[in-house]
């Protein structure tokens, strides 16, 4: 799966993971470096003392991952489920994972 930044293309893979205070899912974007291995390269999902709906994830959508909730959407991911949350000067967005991922 490839994802753009900067006009970059990076190749990379998602995994799920769970946030370890609360156990709540947790979404992060691995790349592989030039030998083949797979190391954390971008965390997609925020953990929040207001959990999200069973099934979803909040999303970063602002700043370094900007267009995060798109390319979600577009790749068959994640689907975004109308609730945000706002978090200081800036809103979480939820969306809901669809099917498995790794």
């Amino acid at each position: 799966m490839i994802y753009k930044i900067d006009d970059k293309e990076y190749n990379v893979k998602i995994v799920t993971e769970h946030y370890m205070t609360d156990n709540s899912p947790a979404l992060s974007l691995y790349s592989n470096d030039e030998q083949g291995y797979y190391m954390p390269f971008l965390r997609i999902s925020v953990r929040h003392a207001i959990r999200s709906a069973e099934g979803c994830i909040w999303v970063k959508d602002y700043s370094e991952n900007e267009g995060m909730c798109k390319w979600l959407e577009e790749n068959n991911i994640a689907e975004v489920t109308g609730v945000k949350l706002a978090t200081g000067f800036v809103e979480l967005i939820e969306m809901r994972l669809k099917g498995e991922i790794e």
